[in-house]
């Protein structure tokens, strides 16, 4: 390497190479050729350096003049000229990495530009993140079948192999996607069969088909996911992806099936509740069994039913709220006072029950269903139902009613009342 001037100007060109310097460090890029590498030069020492651009930023920044001084203009003018126009035609349409890339084409020459031109997402698994492993390639490593090359990044080394990755569009060809096939064709059934037809992969597709919750989805959801592409719509259903395969994990469900990317907020909520009445269950069986656990409330003035749970602690509440999407979240005070209670109910509708104490007596205040929605008037006769079964007085034990004796039977032949012991 040439030896440096020091000089004070920001950019400059010295020797076939660009230099920049800011903040007491220079940068030194040799774009093209034997040399071609980049540093960073700081104290006396200098570290290897990967420039992180893309070509057709580059061209524009050129094209409308966004530069600070003329130094920068032609600093940008020299990496440009640099390239060969076909690398760049072959590169500008990759979303990242470039300079990695640009190294590969410097060592391979056409071989690498063939394969990144019809197979971008093969050519990016061969391309190594750091490039100064690019040197401790072979020498004829994209002469050989694209089947070995495959076989080389840790794939199935086969032409199907080859084939699934052509589908992949260089929109799509980032490292975090093209790294997603390691994970999708490991496996050898169920929704990853679908790689085999499906009529591009995506990122989206790729991380949907490689998530805890590939067993849920269906063909269709696929199809519509590759359908957009990688706009940001389809890209915003794994803001709860990650929530929803934790709670799959945790209620173990596996008959449902997402044929829409709109069912996974749906989903979440349904399978919050879900977790909620589970813990609810243990709690209570675990009290059962040996000592009562931990409650911020005080116990449920009503009894529980099979569709009807009791909401017994702060954070039980919280989560009913941010699941049904309403404001009873805020009404712990009033529980541990013992002024309100709140119970959920799964059947005939998902509901959110609030009573109130009356005197010695519950009342309802209201029951409202997911954001507040009106229930209908047959759940709220099941409801006030309930609530009248639950207030009865049931520590009278009634005794059975006297039958009068017909005129003439002997005393002591009245006919036994049924009991519910006949038939044990």
């Amino acid at each position: 390497m040439p030896a440096l001037r020091q000089v004070q100007e920001s950019y400059w060109l010295e020797d076939g190479c660009a230099l920049h310097r800011h903040g007491g460090v220079t940068d030194v890029l040799y774009p093209w050729g034997a040399s071609m590498g980049a540093w960073r030069l700081q104290a006396g020492t200098r570290v290897a350096w990967t420039p992180r651009f893309l070509v057709a930023n580059l061209e524009t920044r050129l094209q409308r003049k966004q530069f600070a001084a003329p130094e920068e203009e032609a600093s940008l003018r020299f990496l440009l000229e640099a390239w060969p126009a076909a690398v760049k035609d072959a590169i500008r349409p990759l979303p990242e990495q470039h300079w990695q890339v640009l190294c590969q084409a410097n060592r391979y020459g056409g071989f690498y530009l063939d394969l990144l031109r019809s197979n971008p997402a093969l050519a990016m698994l061969n391309t190594p993140r750091n490039p100064d492993a690019v040197a401790n390639l072979p020498a004829d490593l994209f002469q050989r079948k694209r089947r070995e090359l495959a076989g080389l990044c840790g794939l199935t080394p086969a032409e199907s192999t080859v084939r699934i990755l052509a589908r992949m569009p260089v929109a799509s060809v980032m490292r975090t996607n093209v790294m997603l096939f390691h994970r999708v064709l490991g496996e050898v059934a169920g929704p990853h069969d679908w790689v085999r037809h499906l009529p591009v992969l995506t990122g989206p597709v790729l991380r949907l088909l490689g998530s805890g919750v590939r067993r849920l989805i269906t063909y269709r959801l696929a199809l519509s996911v590759a359908a957009c592409g990688e706009r940001s719509e389809a890209w915003a259903m794994f803001d709860r992806l990650s929530e929803l395969e934790d709670l799959v994990a945790q209620v173990r469900a596996t008959r449902v099936r997402i044929d829409s990317p709109d069912q996974i907020p749906e989903l979440v909520q349904r399978l919050r509740l879900r977790a909620l009445e589970l813990a609810d269950v243990a709690r209570l069986s675990g009290g059962a069994a040996g000592g009562a656990g931990a409650q911020d409330f005080p116990p449920p003035p009503l009894p529980e039913t099979a569709q009807i749970r009791a909401i017994r602690s702060a954070p039980m509440l919280k989560s009913e709220g941010r699941a049904m999407r309403h404001c009873c979240g805020a009404y712990v005070d009033r529980v541990v006072r013992g002024n309100a209670y709140f119970y959920h109910m799964t059947w005939p509708e998902r509901a959110t029950i609030c009573i109130q104490r009356s005197g010695r007596q519950w009342r309802l205040e209201q029951a409202k269903g997911f954001a507040n929605r009106v229930l209908k008037r047959h759940t709220i006769n099941l409801i006030e139902m309930w609530i009248v079964e639950g207030t009865r007085p049931h520590n009278v034990e009634m005794q059975p009613r006297r039958l009068h004796r017909p005129y003439g039977q002997a005393p002591g032949s009245e006919p036994r009342q049924a009991s519910f012991f006949d038939n044990a």
